[in-house]
């Protein structure tokens, strides 16, 4: 027997305990320890104690029962050697006893019995052996906990050198009743009923045979399972959240509820189905569109073959209702080539929709084709084979999300996100879930330090000595620095050589705003009056929205009050009627955009009210900047950024934190610090090296993303001062700039884009993209109606 202690021992020693996902065990008195003595024929002693040490709590219950027993000693500890007449190698070579403890749903192996410490609670099971058998059953796993849904139970054990054996050949029953095991399995095609159900195991043998498990009885709980679900319309998603259900259909109208979005569900030919949520009706092309849904879990994403209100969710599903037709796709295959990846190198990412194709009895994949593809917050547009060509990634977890909405027609693609690994070694590894993807992207931003006057110091010293852009006027005025004339040498030359016709609103606006920072007349530059050309020349009726904010911001830089004809007044009512409001996750949200269909544009909203600011005694203008920055602190993120449709970027940060501070709001008070950061810590988590900004996260360093970091960062610095700080606010006398004089031929004359949003160019680049893609070959494919 003492081989059998060494040999078993020593694999105790290496792995103390052996893990098992038996759902948590449900004890009658859970405030005493239950002890259970089985030889190879079956039960010897049961019964409760309040003893905590293994030994003694042993010893009363054997002592209570009249039965005894031998303790020795070895070089482990002390052991059980004999109980009830049954000796150590009695039944052959390494037979003895052993003991196991069942503590909060696992199985555990300890030290010696006389050095265990037990909890209220726990089971302490004492076994007969003859090495390897019986098996304890540490490792009990069930394909579901919901009720009224196929479940299977297998058992099998796992060694402490992590080999996994099925345990076969024993009995078992549920609440009573004797179940057929087969293999190492117990299937119930029906399922069971919602509530706490009794498992007893056991194989107890006659004679000297040694039993095949380890004989026990376990609860588990059969319950409505939670599981989250998402809805996604025909511009953004509708709504998210965690839902319990018996079904997809009843966790859906759960959540539609809760955040009273109205929905209507009718019967069909198989059973019901969604015909219309939030105004969106099935039909609504003239087709067989309509509500339909699949099923994402870590490893994949699938159609279950039922109607919505027959499917059972498992804890833990991810549901996805979306309006498509039978030519829908969503990106439930992703290849990357190389198969293995190495970290850095040049990669391509294949997204595809494949589905089983009942015509031709097969699956088939088709490549998503013109879908934004967003890896790491970098964009993408997947070509014809439905890849993206990636530069490289670095070793670790990447995210990446999948659109492709269009304007009055159905989406290329359903949007979705996850996460994928790479390692280097192996292919890399997809967790499909949306919730994969969203703790990924919360990066906890409260770790990183702040002190405003070195974070201003560092950026305003990198600005100083690279002046790139006239933009850059702006916070060097502010700060008492010096500009770069060669700038404004190179802006006068190229308005004369191009003439005032070629620029655009935005164009003349970022003269007005940059030459007054920099001490120069804008009523006299390259010889044109950029305030008539703007306010009396331009048709307010042809304006984007950017240009009317950065028109307003400009008047109110300068202090100009003559006599336009596009006045302040006409510029605010423009701007408030250019405002709209969306849903968004069941939340109702509202600001200002480039694109209504596209959802609400953080950075516009943001530099909508540092425009607004001045206009606060307005009571409408009062009312529209209260629900925006409600919006914008709603579509924060626990991380502390505010994404737009296409990511998170620093320069929508920078241009929120101008907005709320105009308006009087903390970046880093109540309404903008969720769990893992707040406005300042976020964008701070985009600076890089010498004070320069990164405009993703990750990435390398951006001119206008650090210019514009500046202005967030000098704003912060001046808010916590005076508890209000409009950045665009002067108190410059415009009409006494002195006219700049141009330096003829000292600058070669080139054409400079405007960059007045910083973002926006970019947002308009994508949404038209977006508006621009058309379906390619339409094949009929089999979906799942929701």
């Amino acid at each position: 027997m003492k081989k059998l202690v060494s040999k078993l021992m020593l694999s105790i020693f290496i792995l103390l305990q052996f893990l098992s996902i038996i759902p948590k065990q449900v004890l009658a008195d859970t405030q005493k320890v239950y002890v259970v003595v089985q030889s190879n024929q079956g039960i010897v002693a049961e019964g409760t104690t309040t003893k905590t040490n293994a030994l003694e709590a042993l010893d009363e219950v054997l002592k209570a029962k009249g039965i005894t027993y031998v303790v020795k000693d070895s070089s482990y500890g002390k052991y059980i050697s004999e109980v009830n007449g049954l000796k150590e190698n009695d039944l052959g070579l390494y037979s003895g006893w052993m003991y196991a403890i069942q503590r909060d749903g696992k199985y555990e192996i300890p030290n010696s019995i006389d050095s265990t410490e037990l909890k209220s609670g726990d089971k302490l099971l004492l076994y007969y052996v003859c090495y390897p058998k019986p098996y304890l059953a540490n490792d009990i796993s069930f394909s579901t906990l919901s009720p009224n849904k196929s479940l299977t139970i297998t058992f099998n054990n796992i060694g402490w050198d992590g080999t996994v054996t099925k345990i076969e050949g024993f009995k078992a029953e549920i609440d009573g009743k004797s179940v057929q095991v087969v293999e190492n399995r117990i299937e119930i095609p029906q399922g069971l009923q919602e509530g706490v159900h009794e498992l007893k195991f056991y194989d107890f043998k006659e004679g000297n045979d040694i039993p095949n498990i380890v004989a026990d009885t376990i609860t588990f709980e059969i319950k409505r399972p939670k599981f989250t679900v998402r809805v996604e319309g025909l511009h953004d998603t509708v709504v998210r959240g965690e839902v319990e259900g018996v079904n997809a259909l009843s966790g859906v109208e759960q959540l539609l509820n809760k955040n009273g979005i109205s929905y209507k569900v009718i019967d069909g030919q198989w059973g019901k189905y969604i015909e219309e949520i939030n105004g969106l009706k099935a039909g609504k092309f003239g087709g067989y569109d309509g509500w339909m849904y699949y099923i994402k879990s870590r490893n994949k994403i699938e159609t279950p073959m039922v109607g919505i209100d027959s499917y059972i969710p498992n804890e833990g599903d991810e549901i996805v209702v979306f309006y498509g037709d039978f030519t829908t796709a969503y990106a439930n295959t992703i290849k990357f080539t190389p198969d293995i990846v190495e970290p850095n190198k040049p990669l391509k990412i294949q997204f595809a929709y494949t589905y089983f194709d009942w015509y031709q009895n097969k699956n088939v994949t088709i490549p998503i084709d013109s879908a934004i593809v967003t890896i790491d917050e970098k964009n993408y547009i997947t070509d014809a084979n439905g890849e993206i060509s990636v530069e490289g990634l670095k070793e670790g977890v990447h995210s990446y999300r999948i659109s492709g909405y269009n304007v009055d027609k159905l989406p290329t693609v359903v949007k979705d996100e996850g996460v994928f690994t790479i390692d280097g070694v192996h292919s890399p590894n997809i967790d499909y879930r949306d919730s994969a993807y969203l703790e990924f992207v919360s990066k906890n931003n409260n770790l990183i330090n702040k002190n405003i006057e070195e974070d201003v110091k560092l950026t305003l010293n990198y600005i100083e000595k690279n002046q790139l852009d006239m933009w850059a006027f702006l916070s060097l005025a502010k700060m008492g620095k010096s500009i770069d004339k060669g700038l404004v040498d190179e802006a006068a030359k190229e308005l004369k050589a191009y003439g005032i016709d070629e620029y655009t609103n935005t164009d003349i606006e970022k003269l007005i705003l940059t030459l007054t920072a920099a001490g120069y007349s804008p009523y006299d530059f390259a010889g044109y009056n950029l305030m008539d050309e703007l306010y009396n020349k331009r048709s307010l009726d042809k304006f984007l929205i950017n240009d009317a904010i950065f028109a307003l911001l400009a008047l109110d830089y300068t202090g100009d009050r003559k006599d336009y004809k596009i006045t302040r007044e006409k510029l605010v009512d423009f701007i408030l009627n250019k405002a709209v409001t969306v849903n968004k996750n069941g939340i109702e949200l509202y600001g200002w955009t480039l694109n209504s269909q596209m959802g609400i544009n953080p950075d516009i909203t943001g530099i909508t009210l540092a425009a607004l600011s001045p206009y606060m005694s307005n009571s409408k203008v009062k009312v529209a900047v209260d629900k925006a920055v409600d919006s914008l602190s709603k579509m924060q993120l626990d991380s502390g950024y505010i994404p737009d449709s296409f990511g998170a970027y620093s320069e929508t940060l920078s241009f929120v934190i101008l907005g709320l501070t105009a308006v009087g709001v903390n970046p880093e008070g109540i309404k903008f610090t969720k769990k893992n950061g707040d406005l300042y810590s976020a964008l701070l988590s985009f600076r890089l090296d010498n004070g320069q900004f990164a405009h993703e996260i990750g990435k390398k360093a951006d001119y206008m993303a650090t210019e514009q970091a500046l202005r967030a960062l000098i704003a912060i610095r001046e808010f916590k001062k005076t508890g209000r700080y409009n950045f665009f606010e002067n108190t410059i006398d415009v009409s006494k700039l002195k006219i700049y004089e141009i330096e003829e031929d000292k600058v070669e004359v080139t054409k400079l884009l405007p960059k007045t949003g910083g973002m926006f160019d970019l947002n308009v680049i994508l949404a038209s993209a977006v508006i621009m893609i058309v379906l390619g070959v339409i094949m009929v494919r089999k979906q799942t109606r929701a």
